[in-house]
């Protein structure tokens, strides 16, 4: 089953997370993970330690995108090599450009550029966050009607082939990390009678996207919280947007695959401000909330460019 857990800001969402795993706990459940943002894990290992003292890793596996691919990483193997960064990235993609010189076309004079060979570099690696791999390009290519841009994917494909082949077998790109692990986790049913619970996410990638679909279909029971007030009636033009968007893709997905969904709306809010709780309304209904009483937690300012801005946010945000 699917369960969402909707609601704005500072309403909770967490807290309903951390009573829903207690009351599995206290149930008996067991293969429970707790999937939070990389820099979530730390305090939310700290609120496991504080819920269930110091055997809480037997009860709650707390886990990141990066801890889940490991995790598998040493149950199945396939983690041994040389990981590359961003300087041998563009080593290999010079030489993946050099040896298909001979076959490409519209990019061939450029094979020698160092600012090409950082474009496609950055290419590659917009598609492995994106879960694209070198033969959707292709079956993308047989699609488009423009001619020059079938041709400039089908071109792209080889470079991105190429540049996989140079790695395999030595070494390991971290992009490649997690369609590696949604392989694995194919190949051994890794989410098979375990309930998982995915929390404070702002929003996920393709790749990421794709496995939250494979966890809905394995999974025993999954939970996902989102700061929005739920799919129904959307906001157009609201900051929350994308979140309203990806929590649609998954009920859809769930949907598609005959999984119930279940859905639990919070409202009522913890701001200790007031004016704070009437700015995140006007911000994500999009509603005047005529708050008229003075602001002193809120401040207004503008400076000569976006970096300045960010620096006195920076400063002086408490």
């Amino acid at each position: 089953m699917l369960n969402f857990i909707f609601g704005p800001a500072a309403t909770g969402k967490t807290t309903a997370t951390y009573k829903k795993i207690e009351d599995d706990v206290k149930a008996g459940k067991n293969n429970i993970i707790l999937l939070v943002p990389e820099q979530n894990t730390f305090e939310t290992e700290r609120a496991m330690l504080d819920l269930f003292g110091g055997g809480f890793m037997s009860m709650v596996e707390v886990l990141s995108f990066t801890r889940l691919c490991e995790a598998a990483g040493q149950l199945y193997g396939g983690i041994a090599g040389f990981r590359v960064d961003d300087s041998k990235r563009a080593v290999f993609m010079g030489r993946a450009l050099k040896s298909l010189s001979p076959h490409l076309n519209i990019f061939k004079k450029y094979v020698s550029s160092p600012s090409f060979i950082m474009q496609m570099t950055n290419v590659i690696k917009e598609l492995k966050l994106a879960g694209i791999g070198s033969e959707a390009l292709i079956s993308v290519k047989d699609k488009v009607d423009n001619l020059a841009l079938a041709d400039k994917l089908f071109e792209i494909s080889l470079i991105y082939s190429a540049y996989n082949d140079l790695l395999k077998g030595i070494y390991i790109d971290p992009l490649d990390d997690l369609e590696i692990f949604y392989q694995k986790a194919i190949d051994n049913d890794f989410f098979k009678d375990k309930t998982v619970y995915i929390d404070a996410f702002k929003g996920f990638t393709g790749i990421q996207l794709k496995i939250l679909k494979l966890i809905i279909n394995s999974a025993k029971d999954v939970t996902v919280t989102f700061c929005c007030e739920g799919i129904e009636n959307p906001v157009d033009g609201s900051i929350f947007d994308n979140v309203v968007n990806t929590a649609k893709t998954l009920k859809d997905y769930a949907d598609e695959h005959n999984i119930r969904v279940g859905e639990t709306l919070l409202k009522t809010p913890y701001f200790s401000s007031k004016e704070i709780f009437a700015l995140e309304r006007m911000l994500s209904t999009g509603i005047d909330c005529n708050y008229s009483d003075s602001a002193p937690n809120i401040t207004v300012g503008a400076l000569d460019n976006p970096v300045r801005e960010m620096e006195y946010v920076f400063k002086t945000i408490h």
